[in-house]
């Protein structure tokens, strides 16, 4: 378990203190699972997703390790999922898409503003960020 929690530490705190020459951060491999990368981008993406469900986090780094092992686990699993040869139809992941935006929909009232207004996006774009996500959603439940 010590070692265990001593690797994501040391994956996230490498990914932390990449930065180009003007100070600006690079944004660098944090994991390789299999075929399967988790970008410095997106463990920053998820945790920015998550203190903003949350409103509040006690011990950040505590957080973003959680946050890491979470996404390895899904690549883990999307990596298994191809090792099964599982596949996931288009049909089906875009009925995951519908079903996710109707129930934002649902939640605000209906009005796709107030969803693009959040996101900072039109409802064409959210959907079109959310594909992969869906996709891998399904591959994991399929070997789970």
């Amino acid at each position: 378990m010590v070692k265990r929690t001593l690797f994501f530490l040391a994956c996230l705190l490498n990914g932390l203190f990449l930065f180009a020459q003007n100070g600006t951060p690079v944004d660098g491999i944090v994991a390789v699972i299999g075929k399967e990368i988790i970008m410095q981008s997106d463990l920053e993406k998820h945790y920015l997703d998550y203190t903003a469900q949350f409103n509040t986090v006690e011990d950040p780094m505590d957080t973003k390790c959680y946050i890491l092992e979470t996404l390895m686990f899904n690549k883990l699993m999307v990596n298994q999922a191809e090792l099964d040869s599982i596949e996931i139809t288009d049909e089906e992941v875009d009925y995951r898409i519908n079903a996710r935006m109707s129930y934002f929909l649902q939640q605000v009232g209906g009005n796709e503003k107030y969803i693009e207004e959040y996101f900072h996006k039109s409802m064409a774009e959210i959907k079109k960020d959310m594909k992969e996500m869906m996709y891998e959603q399904a591959l994991i439940e399929q070997v789970q």
